[in-house]
């Protein structure tokens, strides 16, 4: 949890700097409001802040490093887990691309056994088996460490040999 001043258009200051609420179209904190004694306003979303400069506290969602062991999680995405399209002919496998253009619909990469995959626009969410979104956290690995020896400078030897010969006489 931080401690952070929002600034009604999607950041939030922290000390020095300014972080991001959201990081690609995944939010990435969430605010925990605290009600202020004697204040009867419930502020509904950070966009629409009436005292901007109210602080708040956030929490990251990004994991603990001592959770991750080695790595540190920098952000997460929301990704589809693979499910089947049904159609009249039965059912084939699918990956949920991301939402449709109408309500209840999405966009799906169809991956049939016997023939080349397919992208199929705007599937009701009835013509899909399960619709199931997870979150998946996106890992760094920790930074390797670079380890240089000392060397002596005295005892570097370079060889040289060079040899002339002289055919055109």
């Amino acid at each position: 949890t931080i401690e952070g001043q929002d600034s009604g258009d999607g950041w939030v200051r922290y000390g020095g700097y300014f972080l991001p609420v959201e990081i690609h179209g995944v939010r990435v904190m969430t605010p925990q409001f605290e009600e202020a004694a004697g204040e009867a306003e419930v502020v509904v979303s950070n966009q629409s802040a009436a005292n901007a400069s109210r602080a708040m506290s956030f929490r990251k969602l990004l994991g603990s490093a001592k959770a991750a062991g080695k790595r540190t999680f920098h952000r997460f995405v929301y990704k589809w887990v693979p499910t089947e399209y049904v159609t009249s002919n039965g059912a084939q496998p699918c990956e949920i691309v991301g939402p449709g253009t109408k309500p209840n619909t999405y966009n799906i990469f169809v991956k049939p056994k016997s023939f080349s995959p397919y992208n199929v626009s705007n599937v009701p969410n009835d013509s899909l088996r399960k619709v199931e979104r997870v979150k998946q956290f996106i890992a760094t690995p920790k930074a390797p460490k670079f380890v240089t020896k000392e060397v002596d400078e005295s005892k570097s030897t370079i060889k040289l040999s060079i040899s002339y010969t002289n055919d055109n006489t």
